[in-house]
């Protein structure tokens, strides 16, 4: 059973007893019912430590509700015990008795009281905790698309270079080629200075010999 249906079937318990003291209070015989008024309030103070028990067992989300609930329900039975005693005109008598067992119950109340400042200091840990996650969820986000864009960049850097090298290489076979040519040129001259060299020298020796 849920913590939330628990809690109604004790409330719905508390209002059981309402009825029965309600009907005692409306016999002729009203000192013969003082102890069976007595023993029914003394039973709805152990159905109000079961509730307030209820409340911290429930889900710190929903503690701030049932605590309203249960601390509305315990004003309703106060000014219901105080209507009792006026009913019956022994007002002091009862008021004793309500105050001895409130002093019975007040360590087991104080108790809970603890144990629910307890619950709450730890759902106010864990709210803190779920703000520190989700900035560090959103630092982290921010992270990788940081890393993402740098990514990119790294990508189109490269790309770039890429393509930087291959022009790189189109220059360098452009540079070996004309080189090449350069060498090309250069023998060819030198062929044909020496083809004249040569031609020269033959002129000369035939002139030389048909001089002679």
């Amino acid at each position: 059973m849920s913590t939330f249906a628990r809690f109604n079937d004790l409330n719905d318990d508390l209002d059981r007893l309402r009825e029965q003291i309600n009907l005692h209070l409306s016999k002729s015989s009203k000192k013969s019912d003082i102890l069976t008024i007595n023993k029914l309030l003394n039973k709805s103070e152990n159905i109000k430590t079961m509730l307030q028990a209820e409340v911290i067992k429930c889900l710190p989300s929903y503690q701030a509700q049932m605590k309203a609930r249960f601390d509305a329900i315990i004003r309703d039975w106060e000014q219901f015990k105080m209507s009792i005693a006026d009913s019956i005109g022994q007002k002091d008598n009862l008021i004793a008795s309500f105050g001895a067992m409130d002093q019975s119950y007040r360590p087991q109340r104080r108790e809970l009281a603890s144990g629910i400042e307890t619950l709450e200091r730890s759902s106010n840990s864990l709210r803190r905790a779920e703000v520190v996650a989700r900035e560090s969820e959103e630092i982290g986000t921010d992270i990788m698309d940081e890393l993402a864009n740098q990514r990119e960049s790294l990508i189109r850097s490269r790309e770039m270079l890429g393509n930087h090298q291959s022009s790189l290489r189109q220059s360098h076979r452009l540079i070996r080629s004309i080189n090449i040519q350069l060498i090309t040129n250069k023998c060819l001259l030198i062929l044909i200075i020496l083809l004249e060299l040569l031609i020269l020298v033959i002129i000369i020796v035939f002139r030389f010999i048909l001089h002679h």
